[in-house]
């Protein structure tokens, strides 16, 4: 049973990472496609207007989306550490109380 909760949580620990390397893509397309026609300095070597810089809403929203499945990603991962733990916790108990009762 404790080996079965090991590695779930370790299959857990690799569906996280994949998915918090999925919305850090998402993140960075994002930002690309939201501030790719934003130079800080121009060719000219000129600095634009001191204007505000408006972000688009349909970018916002998917940057801002991005960062929530990170940080979703992120939490399910140390979920799936902490089962991992508890996990390697029960294992070395049972082997104790095995050495223990055959000694």
């Amino acid at each position: 049973m404790s080996t079965e909760a090991l590695s779930n949580a370790l299959a857990g620990m690799r569906r996280f990472s994949r998915r918090f390397d999925k919305a850090a893509e998402e993140v960075t397309r994002a930002g690309l496609e939201e501030f790719s026609g934003f130079d800080a300095v121009a060719a000219d070597g000129s600095r634009p207007s001191s204007g505000p810089v408006s972000v688009g809403t349909d970018g916002g929203d998917r940057l801002l989306d991005g960062m929530m499945n990170m940080l979703i990603a992120q939490r399910m991962f140390m979920a799936s550490v902490r089962a991992a733990r508890v996990a390697d916790q029960m294992l070395g108990e049972a082997v104790e109380l095995g050495e223990e009762s055959s000694g």
